[in-house]
């Protein structure tokens, strides 16, 4: 049984049992899909109040990491391929509707990180990235394509998978690694097709298109992903949502 308690007041109680939950969530104590012990079980371990539980698990539960169940307790979340296309694709059609289009893997390879992707993952000397270029379609027209970069000490063994990544990746990371993605940051720029985008995405040099550059935290900030997209803006459209 883990010895952790609540030793400073410097932050609310309910919060500082967050952070422990989700530690423990991080660090794979506590498995996708696998029952948390009861909320009294819980604050007796934590000497704190039941009350202080359940206002934590209710802060994890608006931050999709686990799911209540009236009668039945809680659980750690299991995101599905639904779940990370309503959460993380904002890809829309001319009617303003979500949808899954096609995936292409075009390329894969392995490479040293230089100094950007050093420095985004945190990598040491020698340590490695791996860089997927991918095209998505919605039938036979291109739409977008897609550079995804990620670091192999976080995927181990990622490197060696036969066959193409998974056109949503997010429950790969997960369910594959242990690793979920809890929140992006974007940065959206318009600019105008290069020799590349003329090639894969069909388009006339000079083309206006949206470049939105994503990077995806797990766990403690920790950056797992850098995305660079390149969108046609013709008969589709990205969405921003606020809430």
């Amino acid at each position: 049984m883990s010895t952790e308690k609540i030793e400073t007041l410097a932050r609310p109680l309910y919060q500082q049992v967050v952070d422990i939950m989700m530690r423990r969530i991080a660090e794979g104590q506590w498995k996708s899909g696998q029952m948390l012990p009861s909320e009294p079980k819980l604050a007796q371990e934590l000497g704190v109040s039941p009350g202080t539980v359940r206002k934590a698990l209710d802060q994890l539960a608006a931050d999709q990491l686990v799911t209540r169940r009236q009668g039945l307790g809680t659980s750690v979340a299991v995101s599905t391929r639904a779940d990370m296309l309503y959460r993380f694709f904002k890809l829309v059609d001319g009617a303003g509707k979500r949808f899954m289009p096609d995936c292409e893997e075009l390329q894969r390879k392995v490479q040293s990180p230089g100094r950007l992707f050093a420095e985004l993952f945190h990598l040491k000397a020698k340590q490695k990235v791996i860089s997927v270029f991918r095209r998505r379609t919605n039938g036979d027209q291109p739409i977008m394509t897609e550079r995804v970069t990620l670091p192999i000490p976080a995927f181990i063994g990622i490197d060696k998978l036969e066959g193409p990544l998974p056109t949503t990746l997010y429950d790969f990371f997960e369910m594959d690694y242990g690793l979920k993605v809890l929140r992006v940051d974007e940065k959206i720029t318009a600019v105008v097709a290069n020799p590349e985008d003329v090639e894969y995405l069909g388009v006339e040099p000079g083309t206006p298109l949206l470049a939105i550059e994503r990077t995806a935290y797990t766990f403690n900030d920790q950056i797992i992903e850098h995305r660079l997209s390149r969108l046609r803006t013709d008969n589709h459209a990205y969405l921003s949502e606020l809430t």
